[in-house]
């Protein structure tokens, strides 16, 4: 016999892409590298030499709800082993904000405290981190298939929306979606960053969410 009544209830998801501007909790996966460098096995080797990691953000609670993002955000200068170019350096440094963003937001830290702890053991202490983020989205270009979200800003506390949406709440804009120029394609489904579908009407709503994930290193990240 087989038991339906465990399975939980349905929940309708609008998808994705979400509107520029709003905020929503995600969760961080840290994905295994194709190309792994020989020091690190967190570390993704680009085609540049750039040294990254292969992040997933997945939605957590909300009208958006599963989507999914995906983004390389590169170590910071000091770990790099190329001659940057200023727009590689700018990214390196981006990418490392987010990165204390990350673990201020989960930690609850003050960002002008210089004595909190912000100091992680390995890149896979960022996996499993639930934290509250601002979305934009990159801009379409003629040719592409989806129209895909981007972490615009990782929420730390004193940012305006940083309780609300740490606590389970989001806000959602009623910003326009950007269409794909003539020559694209903008078609829904599970690839991309996230679906091609149109966002949802804006608002803000709270949902209930749950607690940290304790995620145990898997073999693949461990140094040797």
């Amino acid at each position: 016999m087989i038991n339906l009544g465990d399975a939980p209830e349905q929940k309708e998801s609008t998808g994705g892409p979400i509107p520029p501007k709003s905020s929503v909790k995600v969760r961080i996966e840290v994905r295994e590298p194709k190309k792994k460098d020989e020091q690190d096995p967190c570390v993704f080797i680009a085609s540049t030499g750039l040294k990254q990691l292969d992040l997933e953000f997945e939605v957590i609670g909300g009208q958006f709800e599963g989507v999914r993002i995906w983004e390389y955000w590169s170590l910071p200068p000091s770990m790099q082993t190329i001659n940057l170019t200023k727009g590689q350096e700018g990214a390196c440094n981006g990418s490392f904000a987010k990165m204390r963003g990350a673990i201020e937001a989960s930690r609850n830290l003050d960002p002008a405290d210089p004595n909190a702890n912000r100091d992680i053991q390995s890149w896979y202490d960022l996996n499993g981190l639930e934290i509250p983020v601002r979305v934009g989205i990159d801009k379409p270009k003629p040719g592409d298939l989806y129209i895909n979200n981007k972490i615009s800003k990782v929420l730390v506390p004193g940012d305006k929306e940083f309780e609300l949406v740490m606590s389970g709440g989001e806000v959602i804009t009623e910003e326009p979606i950007p269409s794909i120029p003539e020559g694209g394609a903008n078609k829904g489904g599970g690839s991309g960053k996230n679906g091609g579908q149109q966002g949802a009407p804006g608002g803000t709503t709270t949902t209930q969410n749950g607690g940290q994930q304790s995620v145990k290193t898997p073999s693949w990240a461990k140094r040797k």
